[in-house]
């Protein structure tokens, strides 16, 4: 190739060689990038324990509407949450489902227990309107259950979240009334 074919080509090619040097680097293009391999079952970085956590929470949600399997349907939900870490929301909706399940199936100590939990996980979280009202649930099943003493410290905590400076003031207000509608 003579100097003027190169000098010619080279001119031609520098519009494409400028934009190109304008296009973000990608970096070097790996085997696994390009397989047509199809992708794994389990995404990497996803934890077994949640996984299984969301296994039990579909096994439970088929059981819920069926009467004689409410309890199983709790104890599902209860141990999709054990498998929870305690940063993460879905172990207290797990907690409240158990809960409900409980009540449902006629076991409102167990609901009551399941509602406090809910509660505590959710405080822990910083989570104030949840764990209040996990803990008027709380205080409501131990009231049918007749448990004065249980209802009135499960109320008293729901009470002292109100005075967090966290709360806006329309969250407090409805703490409230709900807790003058509960006495």
């Amino acid at each position: 190739m003579s100097t003027r074919s190169f000098l010619r080509s080279l001119r031609t090619a520098a519009p494409v060689i400028a934009l190109a040097a304008t296009l973000p680097l990608a970096g070097p293009v790996s085997a696994q990038a390009i397989s047509t391999d199809p992708a794994p079952v389990s995404a990497p970085g996803i934890d077994r324990n949640i996984e299984k956590a969301v296994e039990l929470e579909a096994r439970a949600w088929a059981l819920r509407d069926l009467m004689d399997q409410r309890s199983k349907a709790a104890k599902l939900y209860r141990e999709a949450a054990a498998l929870r870490p305690d940063h993460d929301p879905k172990k207290v909706e797990n907690l409240r489902q158990a809960s409900r399940m409980h009540h449902y199936a006629d076991r409102t100590d167990r609901a009551a227990d399941d509602a406090a939990a809910a509660a505590r996980v959710a405080l822990r979280q910083g989570d104030l309107m949840e764990a209040a009202e996990a803990y008027m649930d709380a205080a409501w099943l131990s009231g049918r259950l007749g448990d004065e003493t249980r209802t009135a410290r499960y109320l008293e905590e729901a009470r002292l979240l109100t005075n967090s400076p966290l709360l806006a003031q329309t969250q407090r207000e409805e703490i409230l009334r709900r807790l003058e509608d509960a006495v």
